[in-house]
């Protein structure tokens, strides 16, 4: 979605909502974005700032980083940033449009920088055997021995 920056300063408008869907480009986010992202919020003229602000919601699959196995993700990132016309040292996370404001830009940066780096499956999974490979969580067992250390522990017992 794209809004006229200079357009919505001039104007006597004090908000401006907005509410779309979008596909965010595959190649920017580590997961597997299924469907589209959901975003709702609105622009915001505030004294002589514009602040754009609202939310995020898309669905992701990916694998765990423990036993390799696909995870299904809900995700909502709420959002709120100065908008400003040119680069400024004062305001280095300010969301910079010259002329038009595309907020799909914005929303994708967002979600580059906060989707997690690492996923898990649960609290209590375990893994993969370091010997075969096999998923430590499946009630098949592989048949090794696996010692189950407390990396934590001070004195090693």
């Amino acid at each position: 979605m794209k809004i006229n920056l200079a357009r919505f300063i001039k104007s006597g408008d004090e908000i401006v909502k907005f509410k779309f869907n979008f596909v965010p480009a595959e190649d920017m986010l580590d997961v597997d974005v299924s469907g589209e992202a959901a975003v709702e919020g609105c622009l915001l003229k505030k004294y002589d700032a514009v602040i754009l602000s609202g939310k995020v919601s898309l669905e992701y699959t990916t694998q765990c980083d423990r036993c390799l196995a696909p995870i299904r993700q809900d995700f909502t990132l709420y959002f709120e940033h100065r908008v400003i016309t040119e680069a400024d040292d004062e305001y280095p996370e300010a969301v910079i449009a010259e002329n038009d404001l595309i907020i799909e830009e914005a929303v994708t940066d967002d979600l580059i920088l906060n989707i997690p780096l690492k996923h898990i499956c649960g609290s209590d999974c375990m893994g993969l055997c370091p010997e075969c490979g096999a998923n430590l969580n499946s009630s098949d067992s592989c048949g090794h021995i696996h010692a189950i250390t407390n990396s934590f522990d001070k004195e090693g017992k």
